[in-house]
């Protein structure tokens, strides 16, 4: 598999903040947003027994499968790996793609505004989080209705982009967390990335 890191860190945002895990970062992505912050092109060729033995030297059975995009590559051995071996696994992914749930205890989806909604493939996750990357206010808002309507979820984020270092947009976030509720979409919740707070990978 198309490796770009494997290590050990606390899940910063989201309905699992503050978790102890492993990431697996996986090469490449089906899209190219411009403030993603991984170099998702570089990367490394591992077996699957080669990324068992990277993540046994943890001291942790919580794992994370995130990229780049990691349902363009194929999960299944990994997976079944993992889960022979008593992981919590989780998977992040831009939604643009549907999954096989079978392996996977959590899924949290991050669909892309710029792209608009009609990529979006996936209908069922533990957690929506949308960062906000715009300043249009109401184009934004029907996205976020439109993504609403469309991913069946427990939690619904809103997260401010944050780019070298600096979270943009706070301002519009909380302004469009209240439209939403005003619009009848219910409560969203604002994540904001701790480990980047803290200075941590």
């Amino acid at each position: 598999m198309k490796i770009v890191e494997i290590f050990k860190s606390i899940q910063g945002e989201g309905s699992n903040f503050g978790k102890q895990v492993i990431f697996i970062r996986l090469g490449n992505c089906n899209l190219k947003c411009p403030w993603c912050d991984t170099d998702w092109k570089k990367y490394k060729e591992l077996t699957i027994q080669e990324i068992m033995e990277e993540i046994s030297k943890y001291n942790c059975k919580n794992v994370i499968i995130t990229g780049g995009e990691p349902t363009i590559s194929n999960l299944t051995p990994l997976l079944k790996e993992l889960k022979d071996k008593s992981y919590w696994i989780a998977i992040e992914t831009n939604g643009t793609n549907d999954i096989d749930y079978k392996y996977i205890d959590y899924i949290a989806t991050s669909p892309k505004f710029i792209y608009g909604p009609n990529i979006v493939k996936l209908n069922k996750a533990n957690e929506v989080r949308i960062v906000v990357d715009t300043e249009s206010k109401i184009d934004f808002l029907n996205f976020c209705i439109d993504i609403k309507n469309k991913i069946k979820a427990n939690k619904y984020f809103l997260s401010p982009v944050e780019i070298k270092g600096e979270f943009k947009n706070l301002a519009l976030l909380g302004e469009i967390k209240q439209k939403l509720k005003e619009r009848g979409a219910g409560e969203w919740e604002i994540s904001i990335q701790l480990h980047k707070l803290m200075g941590i990978q």
